[in-house]
């Protein structure tokens, strides 16, 4: 079994955001995403096998309908916007990527070796 851990606590916002007429302080427009998966998988030292992606998406602030401030923002909310952009499909690709390279590292296709060691 892997775990999932979405990590997306870094964010751009823009100090002050101006939209239907309301102007909102400290609107995260952009979230700064990591995922870290690790196996129940042991390696030889007894360590889970565990890898990571990180990369970033831009959340559309062009409507604000419930407006968060930023002191109340949570990684859980952060989570949910970035897996909401993603949508299941690109959420589900992020994970299937890290299962495979969990699988990769499990069971290398390829080893490197030093001649004459």
């Amino acid at each position: 079994m892997i775990t999932y851990y979405w990590d997306c606590t870094r964010v751009d916002a823009y100090p002050e955001y101006e939209t239907g007429g309301d102007t909102y302080p400290d609107v995260v427009f952009y979230i700064n995403w990591k995922v870290i998966a690790t196996s129940d998988v042991l390696d030889p030292e007894g360590i889970p096998y565990t890898t990571y992606n990180e990369n970033s998406i831009e959340i559309d602030v062009s409507n604000i309908t419930d407006f968060i401030p930023f002191s109340e923002l949570t990684n859980e909310i952060s989570v949910e916007w970035t897996k909401s952009t993603m949508g299941v499909d690109g959420v589900a690709l992020v994970e299937e990527g890290l299962a495979y390279g969990i699988e990769q590292l499990i069971n290398p296709p390829a080893v490197s070796l030093v001649i004459g060691e």
